[in-house]
């Protein structure tokens, strides 16, 4: 009998982190079981190289179990239940389909972990390995009153439990141990030298504020992510979005699966001195369907550098629109979009003094430093 089933995950206990730093394994990181061997016991896991090694079972600590059968089963049947009681609710007339609607958006989303933090003025991203002096640690699962979930806490060499060992500073000013046994784990976040989204090239060693095009292309990953969030949790229902880009607005439709019926709306309507972006309307849109607060994008940063796919006009010729399809140092070609006649070859120093952005929505902004 052992500790695992096929289908666990499983991560290394820190006492067997070097164990997992030889055979190319990360720290922290869930591993499925793909077999197991009672008479052993150990079990087999793979690592991201597909090599697959076995190991014995005190090596590890259990982080999820496989449901059972009878597990799935019954999860399965519930849904079902509740899926009949929502029909029958709805025949008798107890409930209405905004009732139903409102009922489902207002079920909790799962969190999730940024890729990105900020903390003391520098950004770091989220890594996948052990924990080195300098680095950010995000604690779950704190079970210790001075320790706080999601708040990012500074790794240094500890002076008062034990000399060079890692440490961190609990928020009643207390020095602590990394690894202790008051919190479930922790994730690890590194400083990014440049200062920098890594999608986007570091132009510098030091640390410098992201430019206006570097946050407005932030700005556009989150409301992605922030539309595609919220549209995972719709189970019982789904948007639909309505953008006029002629009119600068969108429109997100809410509505039961399988049913034609609007139960909720949310309307985004650019600023005429602002950039209309399809994705951040997206979520405001959406987010205002929802009634959630969407002031991050609605305050969005407004891009100052004409890059590759932008929609602009010359200041002196507002009624023609002309989009960027390749920008090489000063020299540009455009297409103009009434009639898709391509200009080809123009150079501008300053392109920004005689234009004005209209659209960024397939703006390429990662390819700008």
């Amino acid at each position: 009998m052992t500790k695992f089933n096929v289908g666990d995950k499983v991560i290394f206990n820190k006492e067997n982190a070097h164990v997992a730093k030889q055979f190319d394994y990360k720290i922290n990181k869930p591993y499925e079981v793909q077999e197991v061997f009672p008479f052993h016991h150990t079990v087999q896991i793979i690592n991201e190289k597909g090599s697959s090694h076995s190991f014995d079972e005190e090596r590890f600590e259990l982080v999820e179990t496989k449901p059972t059968k009878n597990q799935r089963i019954t999860a399965l049947e519930n849904e079902v239940a509740e899926l009949k009681l929502i029909v029958h609710e709805l025949r008798d007339g107890r409930k209405t389909m905004r009732d139903v609607m409102n009922e489902v958006l207002s079920e909790p989303s799962t969190p999730t972990v940024e890729d990105i933090i900020e903390f003391e003025g520098q950004q770091y991203r989220k890594v996948d390995r052990e924990v080195y002096e300098g680095d950010v640690i995000v604690f779950y699962g704190s079970r210790h009153p001075q320790i706080t979930d999601g708040k990012p806490y500074k790794v240094f060499k500890g002076k008062n439990i034990e000399e060079n060992k890692l440490s961190h500073t609990a928020d009643s000013g207390t020095e602590y141990p990394v690894d202790g046994e008051y919190v479930d784990g922790y994730y690890v976040y590194e400083l990014i030298k440049g200062g920098l989204n890594p999608q986007i090239p570091i132009v510098d060693e030091t640390i410098e504020p992201l430019t206006p095009n570097q946050q407005r292309f932030l700005t556009i990953i989150n409301a992605k992510r922030y539309v595609a969030e919220r549209q995972a949790v719709m189970l019982f229902g789904h948007v639909d979005f309505i953008v006029n880009t002629e009119k600068r607005t969108i429109v997100a439709l809410l509505k039961l699966l399988g049913l034609n019926q609007v139960v909720k709306r949310g309307i985004a309507k650019c600023n005429p001195s602002d950039v209309f972006n399809e994705h951040i309307g997206k979520a405001i849109a959406l987010g205002r369907a929802l009634g959630l607060d969407v002031s991050e994008f609605e305050q969005s940063v407004q891009p100052n550098e004409v890059v590759l796919g932008h929609i602009i006009v010359w200041n002196e010729s507002p009624d023609e629109p002309h989009e960027v399809v390749t920008k090489n140092g000063d020299w540009f070609d455009f297409i103009y979009l009434k009639d898709n006649k391509r200009y080809n070859n123009h150079e501008y120093c300053e392109i920004e003094e005689f234009t004005t952005i209209l659209n960024d929505s397939n703006a390429k902004y990662e390819v700008e430093s």
